[in-house]
């Protein structure tokens, strides 16, 4: 078994301001914010009142690990610097670039969860079979961030929010030798190894 030690970045995309939750969260777009990466929702008070989402994006090059390989398990490390009352979830990303501000409202038909983390500190998420299937073999793995009640559609009640810093994603893997017979014996050999 081995195992690849990868670094990630990531930032957020904010919606427009909404007088009401649904035209934050339905937002075609969102732009790029560029004082901190942070995802999450509520309403805001002030001079004028509106509803914000915030919802992240990472991109992690994982090339290194090659076709042959078969991930066994794979956790992602996020440091969550502050945080209010809430839950992430990782969703499946979107393979167009960085600073797209249509991701916004792309990653909002992303609702499958491939694993949910909250805390704060080093919090590390083993991803599930459907979370591991969206790691890139061959390049970038692009994964997203949303807080549970904007995969819920839930008009919030307060400001919910995780604010991250650093992100590693650390995979367990074994190679295939190309050979189906060979194969087939690596493959059981690993699953005893569990």
């Amino acid at each position: 078994m081995k195992t690849l030690e990868v670094s990630g970045s990531g930032h957020s995309l904010v919606s427009p301001d909404g007088a009401t939750y649904a035209e934050a969260h339905d937002a075609s777009s969102g732009y790029y914010n560029e004082i901190q990466f942070i995802i999450g929702s509520g309403y805001y008070t002030g001079p004028t009142n509106y509803y914000l989402v915030q919802r992240g994006f990472i991109m992690i090059n994982t090339a290194s690990l090659g076709p042959k390989a078969r991930i066994r398990s794979a956790v992602l490390t996020i440091v969550v610097l502050g945080y209010n009352n809430s839950l992430f979830h990782i969703v499946q990303g979107l393979d167009n670039g960085w600073n797209v501000s249509a991701n916004f409202g792309l990653l909002k038909d992303k609702v499958v969860s491939g694993g949910s983390g909250s805390g704060s500190g080093s919090v590390s998420i083993s991803l599930n079979a459907i979370g591991r299937s969206w790691i890139n073999k061959v390049g970038i793995t692009n994964l997203g961030l949303r807080i549970a009640g904007d995969i819920d559609n839930v008009i919030p009640t307060e400001i919910e929010y995780f604010t991250f810093s650093s992100i590693a994603l650390s995979i367990e893997y074994f190679l295939l030798a190309g050979n189906p017979i060979i194969d087939q014996l690596i493959y059981q050999h690993a699953e005893r190894m569990t």
